[in-house]
């Protein structure tokens, strides 16, 4: 088979088990996106639907970056599809190289399929280090020089910030102290979690974190030295502290799983640095999740007598016992 047709038949099988191979996904990965607005390359065993933020309601909040997000993880699953499929034809070249004695039509059949597979799957790495090159020069990172594939969705407002039920305050603006009127913050939302006292909770909630679920590095000053948040969602849980282990389904850990989010650091606050990257990755996408934060958040305040101006300078800037 001429080389040229090999290539263009290989590249073409490519992009038709693209979807395909999508299709028999965890259902629930593809059909249900995520909602902590984390971003990052995609690698083997994550689903190919990217995470979308929280909106008020506790909805997905997808936007333009989430597509691009989602072409970025095709684009991925197709290099290790490629790099599969060239190993497996490897193996059959290989094969035909074992049987050329007994077939001499055999020898000339696997050097050309070697070489076709060979020469297609650089030309498939050379276009995707050139992409890497060109985006990594081009685009700007937190550190200098950076991975382009490693995408960081940022929330837009949406009309309901606009009108003011959830603004973005506390660690990441000007404090509002009053209860969010809906939403993630408000009373009605909380009420399950801290009973009586929803509304002190909500007026906490929106002032650390304006209600969204999901901040930025960029938008919150909880941040170590390489840029990266330590205080993470609606009650903005400090991380490099200890003694606040999270756990149960509402941080998505199975039966008996517990994450120490401080063993990701050392030291605590502005001056940590994150020393277990896996860690503080779980941890931060854990603390994403609306119902975990809350529940981290509703021990503090019980470990404190019910107070939250222990844990939370909002508390204490609002006047919330």
């Amino acid at each position: 088979m001429p080389l040229r047709k090999t290539l263009l038949i290989g590249g073409l099988s490519i992009l038709l088990l693209i979807p395909l191979v999508a299709l028999v996904l965890p259902l629930e990965a593809v059909a249900h996106p995520q909602t902590t607005g984390g971003g990052g390359a995609w690698f083997p065993g994550q689903p190919l639907v990217p995470q979308c933020f929280e909106t008020g309601d506790g909805g997905p909040y997808c936007q333009a970056c989430d597509l691009v997000h989602l072409v970025n993880h095709l684009l991925a699953f197709a290099i290790y599809l490629s790099a599969s499929v060239a190993t497996l034809m490897f193996v059959y070249a290989g094969f035909l190289y074992v049987t050329a004695a007994a077939n001499t039509e055999n020898l000339q059949k696997a050097r050309s399929v070697f070489t076709s597979v060979f020469i297609g799957f650089i030309l498939v790495l050379t276009a995707w280090l050139i992409v890497d090159l060109v985006l990594t020069v081009l685009t700007p990172h937190k550190n200098g020089f950076g991975f382009w594939a490693d995408i960081q969705c940022e929330r837009f407002p949406t009309l309901q910030d606009a009108m003011g039920s959830t603004v973005t305050s506390g660690s990441v603006g000007t404090r509002r102290c009053e209860a969010a009127a809906s939403g993630l913050c408000s009373a009605a939302s909380l009420s399950g979690t801290f009973g009586d006292r929803a509304q002190d909770a909500s007026k906490v909630c929106l002032a650390e974190s304006g209600g969204r679920a999901a901040i930025s590095d960029r938008g919150s000053t909880d941040r170590i030295a390489d840029g990266r948040a330590f205080s993470v969602g609606l009650f903005q849980i400090n991380m490099t502290v200890g003694g606040r282990p999270l756990s149960g389904e509402a941080c998505g850990l199975s039966s008996g799983q517990t994450l120490d989010c401080s063993k990701a650091f050392s030291g605590r606050n502005t001056s940590a640095t994150v020393v277990d990257e896996d860690l503080y990755t779980q941890c931060r996408t854990a603390l994403e999740r609306s119902a975990c934060n809350m529940q981290v958040a509703r021990q503090l305040w019980q470990g404190a007598g019910q107070r939250f101006r222990t844990d939370w300078t909002a508390a204490r800037e609002c006047g919330v016992n």
